[in-house]
């Protein structure tokens, strides 16, 4: 059986544990980086808490799922695919 078609555990933000195999876990990857988008340029908060020290955070959330910006599923997704394409390189290598 191709390692490409066997089905493994994973977590899946959003979803939980899922059993797909590497070609559902790719598609999925892809299609969360595609809907997961943020909202608006984020907003830029400034704080002043002590005479010397000012706090500055930009505030964004998604589009898809309202949560912070980025959001948990687009990390999954891009830590997904880097996963993949790091495999992919180290594949051919014969060190």
């Amino acid at each position: 059986m191709p390692l490409a078609r066997e089905s493994f555990p994973v977590h899946v933000p959003g979803i939980g544990p899922v059993s797909w195999s590497r070609d559902q876990l790719n598609a999925h990857a892809v299609l969360m980086g595609r809907t997961h988008q943020p909202d608006g340029p984020p907003v830029t908060i400034r704080g002043r808490w002590h005479p010397f020290s000012r706090g500055v955070r930009q505030l964004s959330c998604c589009a898809a799922c309202a949560l912070d910006w980025p959001c948990p599923e687009l990390r999954w997704a891009e830590s997904w695919l880097g996963t993949k394409r790091r495999f992919r390189r180290g594949v051919g290598r014969h060190d």
